[in-house]
Order: C-alpha cells, then sequence, then structure tokens
C-alpha cells in the first residue's frame, strides 16, 4: 500500500495506530524513538515498511477488519 492507501484505510477503521503491529520489532524501536500511535509521520512509515502493518485485513462492503477479530469477521461476513 502507498501512503495515501494507508491513510484512506486507517480512515475506515479509527486511526493509523489501529494498522500498526505493535508485535513487531521495528514497532518498538520507533516508539522508542518517540512516536506515539496517533502520530502522522506512522503513514510514511507504514508505506516503507509494510511489515509493521497488522494483518490480516478483511474489507467487505460492510466494512474493515484490521487483525483476526472473530465475531467481527462474522459480522464483516454475514450474509456474503
Amino acid at each position: 500500500m502507498d501512503e495515501g492507501e494507508i491513510r484512506e484505510l486507517a480512515g475506515r477503521v479509527g486511526g493509523v495506530g489501529d494498522l500498526v503491529s505493535r508485535r513487531s520489532p521495528a514497532y518498538r524501536i520507533h516508539r522508542e524513538a518517540g512516536l506515539t500511535d496517533d502520530d502522522p509521520r506512522w503513514f510514511a512509515i507504514l508505506a516503507r515498511e509494510p511489515r509493521l502493518v497488522r494483518r490480516p485485513i478483511l474489507e467487505t462492503d460492510r466494512g474493515v477488519a484490521v487483525g483476526f477479530d472473530p465475531d467481527r469477521w462474522a459480522a464483516l461476513l454475514a450474509g456474503e
């Protein structure tokens, strides 16, 4: 994803902080450097370092889920 796509997705899920994989060692490095979860610099970082984007991403006409949440996925896939 490019920076624009990441911005669009972040707007649909509640912010850039919801896209960042907090389990990644690179996440810890950026946090130690002073980035907060809502820092707009994350958009460029996620575009450059796609391994930092939480996965899987499910997008349907009902909404978007980032990361696996069985209840959220069931709600998005109901009636598909």
